[in-house]
């Protein structure tokens, strides 16, 4: 399967409008429109094989993420107490939080993509899509659940969980390593 160009920039389109800077809504709110449009996009085209251009987007998903945040601070002492508070000595943070550069600069700058890092963004909900692709697909297959009755109840199991299984393996190792997986 292949995406097309035009999918591609309907996906950057809508990812534009939830990060512009200008629109009001909360970081949170924001990051869980994200996610939710992302995971739509990629459950629809999940057969395809898009893991370079996927890196690509995320990049600069991030970068727009960066972008308002930074707008958001407003104002330079509150840039420079931000930075601080992300581990920035007290010279930097002033000259960063006072610079003449503009936001998307500052979002692509060194200051912002070290302190404002995928970890961090995690942290706040935030799931990058290409982590996203690659927990639905495995080497660009779907990966198919497929159900077991165990310990009394159906469990439903990705078809990868079976390729650490060895065929001489006997059925008590089998099941013994199915119910872990189910924990």
């Amino acid at each position: 399967m292949v995406v097309s160009d035009k999918s591609w920039k309907s996906l950057k389109q809508k990812l534009k409008v939830i990060t512009r800077k200008t629109t009001p809504s909360t970081f949170d709110e924001r990051i869980q429109k994200l996610n939710q449009t992302a995971q739509g996009w990629l459950n629809y085209f999940r057969k395809a094989s898009i893991q370079g251009k996927l890196k690509e987007l995320d990049g600069w998903l991030r970068n727009r993420l960066r972008y308002c945040i930074w707008h958001h601070w407003k104002k330079p002492e509150r840039k420079r107490k931000n930075l601080l508070r992300l581990g920035i000595d007290q010279d930097h943070a002033y000259s960063w939080s006072r610079t003449r550069m503009g936001g998307w600069a500052v979002a692509r700058s060194p200051i912002l993509v070290t302190t404002i890092t995928l970890d961090r963004l995690r942290k706040r909900g935030y799931m990058a899509m290409l982590t996203y692709y690659e927990t639905r697909t495995y080497s660009g297959v779907r990966a198919s659940p497929c159900q077991f009755l165990l310990a009394g109840r159906a469990t439903r199991l990705p078809l990868c969980a079976f390729k650490s299984l060895r065929s001489s393996s006997s059925a008590f190792q089998i099941l013994d390593e199915l119910f872990s997986l189910m924990l």
